[in-house]
């Protein structure tokens, strides 16, 4: 076992194709700069210093491929990839995965999370990491506090969910490549 308790190989996706449209910006969020540096820098350094993360697949769009490609050698990124997006967030994790096995011959854990999302503790990301490899998936949940209600045909209240009953799904998630390939891999059948 490592020092760290990582001792198998674990990579990132990071899905970097949106568009920010709801952020009204004339370009999109992951771009933008904050604090001299483009928001997507602080996600991919958090990462990139990890020193048991192998590699980082960041999904852009295809008009943001050449930016991509300066920026990781602007910031020396040496273990950062760019797969080109597609047309959904879905389908373009989907290239992220295919591109896995081209980037580590034997890939174990593949984390996703959300390249605008520049929080990701060093601990928490590990623990996914390792109860991904126990159990075939892990990611982070939190409790629901918002009210969420679902309506009738009239589109009036019909009823409220009782919160306790449910938990909101955040990022990173983290699963067993083989897992999440198969996964999408079938789903691809069903149209992403």
């Amino acid at each position: 076992m490592s020092e760290n308790g990582i001792d198998f190989n674990v990579g990132v996706i990071l899905p970097a194709g949106g568009t920010g449209e709801r952020m009204g910006l004339h370009q999109p969020k992951q771009y933008s700069v904050i604090w001299d540096q483009p928001l997507m820098y602080y996600t991919v350094e958090g990462f990139h210093r990890l020193s048991w993360i192998k590699y980082i697949i960041v999904v852009v769009s295809k008009d943001y491929v050449h930016w991509m490609e300066e920026f990781v050698t602007k910031y020396s990124f040496s273990k950062v990839h760019v797969a080109v997006g597609a047309d959904t967030r879905h389908r373009s994790i989907y290239n992220g995965i295919k591109m896995v096995e081209t980037v580590c011959p034997k890939p174990d854990i593949v984390l996703i999370h959300d390249a605008v999302r520049i929080f990701a503790e060093e601990e928490l990301v590990k623990q996914i990491a390792l109860s991904a490899k126990l159990h075939g998936a892990a990611g982070v949940t939190r409790p629901l506090v918002s009210t969420v209600v679902a309506v009738g045909p009239d589109k009036h209240l019909a009823k409220s969910l009782d919160r306790s009953l449910y938990r909101c799904s955040e990022m990173p998630q983290a699963f067993q490549y083989n897992l999440i390939t198969n996964a999408y891999n079938k789903n691809v059948c069903y149209s992403l």
